[in-house]
């Protein structure tokens, strides 16, 4: 990891699209990023300074992989680290923005 850039893990799951074009675009904005699949271990997400997630999932979810993807063990954790923040910060790759949690 560099000191002068942030690390940043880009889940990628079952059906999703835009990683490598997010991962670009992160890479192109000075972070250190990384696709991280989504069946990897979460406890090693804490190594990261942040996560991705990526927007968008092929035909439009009709396979159902979106709600799939909400199963996942990662996801938990994410929604906890997030829940459990003072001030949670928030990304859409649909729409490129960090603020603090939407009114």
């Amino acid at each position: 990891m560099s000191a002068d850039r942030p690390r940043v893990a880009l889940i990628q799951f079952p059906g999703s699209n835009c990683e490598w074009e997010t991962k670009r675009a992160a890479e192109a904005a000075g972070l250190a990023c990384d696709v991280f699949r989504w069946n990897r271990d979460a406890d090693l997400l804490a190594e990261y300074d942040g996560y991705i997630v990526g927007g968008g999932f092929s035909y439009q979810d009709r396979v159902r992989s979106g709600v799939i993807a909400t199963k996942e063990p990662i996801v938990r954790r994410m929604f906890d680290e997030v829940a459990g923040a003072a001030s949670p910060s928030w990304a859409s790759a649909t729409a490129p923005r960090s603020s603090s949690r939407p009114a």
